[in-house]
Formats: C-alpha cells, sequence, structure tokens
C-alpha cells in the first residue's frame, strides 16, 4: 500500500480483518472488554441522566409502600370478606329462626287465650 494513497475503505476492512484477528486470538479478553466498554458506558448515562424531583421520588416511594400494603394485606382482607359472607349468613338465620319462634309464641298464646275464654 502506497502512503500517498488513502482509501477509507480499504483501511476499514483491514481493521476489521485485524480485530477479527485478535479476538478468536483471545477470546476471552474481547469479552471482558466487550463488558468493561458495557459497563463503562451504562455509568455514563446513569449520570448524565437527571435526577428526579424530591416531589417525584415521593410519590413513587409512595407507590411502591402502598403497593406493598396491598400485596400483604389481600390475603387477610379475603378471608374477612368470606367471614364476614359466613356471619351475615348466621345473622339472617337467627332472624328467621326467632320469627319462626315469634309466632309458634303467638299462635300457643292465642290458643290459649280462646281455650281460657271458650
Amino acid at each position: 500500500m502506497n502512503r500517498l494513497e488513502f482509501h477509507p475503505a480499504q483501511t476499514a476492512s483491514e481493521y476489521r480483518d485485524e480485530m477479527n484477528r485478535r479476538i478468536q486470538k483471545n477470546p476471552t479478553t474481547a469479552v471482558l472488554v466487550a463488558l468493561g466498554a458495557g459497563l463503562v458506558t451504562a455509568l455514563v448515562i446513569r449520570a448524565l441522566r437527571p435526577e428526579p424531583p424530591p416531589a417525584s421520588r415521593i410519590a413513587r416511594l409512595l407507590e411502591d409502600i402502598q403497593d406493598r400494603l396491598r400485596e400483604t394485606t389481600s390475603p387477610a382482607i379475603r378471608r374477612s370478606s368470606a367471614r364476614v359472607a359466613t356471619a351475615a349468613d348466621a345473622l339472617r338465620d337467627g332472624v328467621n329462626e326467632g320469627e319462626a319462634r315469634v309466632e309458634r309464641l303467638i299462635h300457643q298464646a292465642g290458643k290459649r287465650l280462646r281455650s281460657f275464654f271458650s
């Protein structure tokens, strides 16, 4: 290759071939370099990202607390709902039974009064 001539495509392909040879020769080093580059890129992106305002952070924190409380209490709420339904059924049955007893007592009292005055 003549030093005075510059062919970007030829130079790029030579660079690519050299990189492929190095990667094949040292694959562990290539993987570690790629991981390091990814880590540095992630750290730079994180450092350049603006920090959320305090109100936003507090709102997100409160939402997280609310979600965790909901997850924690939902089984107890379901059990309580089932027990309330059972208690409501028992109360309804008790009221119905009480009505039936009162009606029987009134009926018996009516019979006794009629027999008393007959």
